[in-house]
């Protein structure tokens, strides 16, 4: 958890609001306008410094619980409802994060990387001639 001042979250929540006022859901994904609001405030209310890492890791934390959800078939609608954030962006990112999950398991580095090597041109090893003027 972030421990904020409810002053910072209230900032925060406006600078949200106001940003939404005037421009659509699709110009800026919430998920990545949150933590930054979120950033901006603190630094707004003089609240002090807020740990990159925390903050990131709080994030991280809602995208664990969902992929938990996925994984033992739980439905989260409702929940993901309640904080209103987008189904489907949070599904799109699920998909990509298990395609990554298949790719590690089936990927082996050996094999990958000797048939990269092969297709790379080779470097031209002759010295440029001078041009004496």
């Amino acid at each position: 958890t972030l421990k904020l001042r409810q002053q910072v979250i209230a900032t925060a929540t406006t600078f949200l609001k106001r940003f939404y006022a005037r421009n659509s859901l699709k110009c800026i994904d919430p998920l990545l306008l949150a933590p930054t609001s979120v950033f901006l405030s603190s630094k707004v209310e003089e609240f002090g410094v807020i740990s990159n890492s925390r903050l990131i890791s709080t994030c991280q934390t809602v995208a664990c619980i969902h992929m938990a959800c996925v994984v033992h078939q739980k439905d989260c609608k409702q929940w993901f409802a309640e904080l209103n954030t987008d189904l489907d962006r949070i599904m799109e990112i699920t998909r990509y994060i298990l395609n990554l999950y298949d790719l590690w398991e089936s990927y082996d580095e050996r094999k990958e990387i000797q048939g990269l090597l092969q297709k790379m041109p080779k470097p031209n090893t002759q010295p440029v001639p001078r041009v004496v003027r």
